[in-house]
């Protein structure tokens, strides 16, 4: 099996001034973005996607109040098949996980819409200048087996639960437990997987070690422009680094660059990045050699920067 994801770049170009942290000018479009889509797609008699007869085919439906009648348990209400992503000054990535049916139509007119209405409290005008969508990338589930040592960088802030309570420090098993999961329903609801043996996987993750975790808290909010409630955005910022047999667990961190992992994730929570770019691992047939000889390393490729891409 493999993992997709149909990237879209949106740049935009401001004509008013358009004074925002880079957190909060992401935010702004992440609220806006609802709103437009749903004002492109839905009529004012519309009563909603969950009893509106065209939900089916109507793309705000699809990406914003996604059903998933007989799923599994807490998944009545399917994850959304995408993530918004900051690449700068008014440029954004969109990831898309419903490959087959992604509405590029109606999407590009909601961030046009949001441009002509403007950004942000005050409004801000900017044209849409971008809109490109990009190849699809297909994305191995499973590398090769390796021993070694990487670091994960979790970009921005993360809430992974365990046991029924938000954790504090990313033990392997435990992240690879939250991002298997959050792939496999994306996969399976999104992608028509397969049944798929998480179990082995799993369990091998016991086996790899968090020797070094460098952190902090990061306390961040967002404020609802359509009913004024603020809602808290925070989680652990930081740099974990495992060691253990971790080469069949590369290529799903680099799915976890795309999709991000935990609480939140489309609310841009939980983004994750593999450093260095290419880490190197001990291959098993060499780890044996490791002390009387120099070591043969197998290169791990991650995929293209899924901020960059």
């Amino acid at each position: 099996m493999e993992f997709q994801v149909r990237p879209v770049r949106i740049q935009f170009e401001a004509h008013d001034d358009l004074s925002l942290s880079p957190e909060k000018e992401i935010n702004a479009f992440r609220g806006a973005f609802g709103l437009s889509l749903r004002e492109v797609c839905c009529g004012s008699a519309c009563p909603g996607a969950r009893s509106c007869p065209r939900a089916a085919q109507c793309a705000y439906a699809s990406m914003f109040e996604p059903r998933w009648n007989g799923g599994p348990s807490g998944y009545h209400d399917a994850p959304r098949p995408f993530v918004l992503r900051s690449c700068g000054p008014l440029a954004l990535r969109l990831h898309l996980f419903d490959t087959g049916a992604a509405p590029l139509e109606p999407l590009e007119k909601a961030f046009r819409a949001i441009a002509h209405a403007g950004i942000g409290p005050g409004r801000a005008k900017a044209a849409l200048r971008a809109f490109e969508p990009q190849p699809i990338r297909r994305l191995p589930l499973r590398g090769t087996p390796a021993e070694g040592r990487l670091v994960v960088r979790f970009v921005t802030p993360t809430e992974l639960k365990g046991r029924g309570a938000v954790r504090l420090e990313p033990a392997f098993p435990l992240l690879m437990e939250r991002l298997v999961e959050r792939v496999w329903i994306l996969g399976r609801f999104y992608q028509h997987w397969p049944a798929w043996d998480r179990d082995i996987l799993l369990r091998e993750a016991a086996r790899v070690q968090l020797v070094n975790w460098q952190w902090r808290y990061e306390h961040r909010q967002r404020r609802s422009s359509r009913t004024g409630q603020t809602h808290p955005l925070g989680g652990f910022m930081g740099t974990a680094t495992y060691e253990g047999p971790l080469g069949i667990f590369v290529p799903l961190l680099e799915i976890g660059r795309w999709t991000g992992v935990g609480r939140q994730t489309v609310w841009g929570k939980g983004e994750i990045q593999v450093e260095p770019p290419q880490p190197y691992l001990f291959s098993r047939e060499s780890a044996g050699q490791r002390s009387s000889q120099s070591p043969v390393l197998a290169t791990v490729r991650p995929a293209p920067d899924a901020a960059s891409g």
